[in-house]
């Protein structure tokens, strides 16, 4: 059986539904103005079929609701995904987080938000 993996799933799907945003799975140098940053920071592989993804995401940008509004259009996007993807091996989708979190190295707006996403081997 196959794992989805959920960071690269993540990132596609984001970068379609989000024209004029850059997603990643890391911040790169130089940053862009508007970014999106989605990477896997733990979970757990229940017996077989199950993982538990936990998944971060961080948007910057020019301005503190411009930050806000990012990830509020990608929180919509990652929500509404087990309704369309659960063929793909995804099955449910939980928001534990959505706050700001201003970045330490520069002060630039951010917002970040943590979720858990269960997908089934396939």
């Amino acid at each position: 059986m196959k794992r989805l993996d959920v960071e690269s799933f993540l990132i596609g799907r984001l970068s379609e539904a989000l024209p004029g945003t850059t997603v990643m799975g890391y911040v790169p140098d130089p940053r862009p103005e508007r970014l999106l940053v989605v990477q896997r920071r733990g979970g757990a592989h229940t017996g077989v079929l199950l993982d538990h993804a936990g998944i971060h995401v961080q948007a910057w940008g020019a301005t503190e609701q411009e930050a806000f509004d990012t990830l509020s259009e990608a929180s919509e996007v990652i929500l509404a995904l087990p309704s369309s993807s659960f063929a793909e091996g995804l099955c449910r989708v939980e928001e534990e987080s959505f706050r700001l979190d201003p970045d330490p190295q520069t002060d630039l707006p951010r917002y970040f938000a943590s979720y858990t996403i269960t997908t089934y081997d396939r």
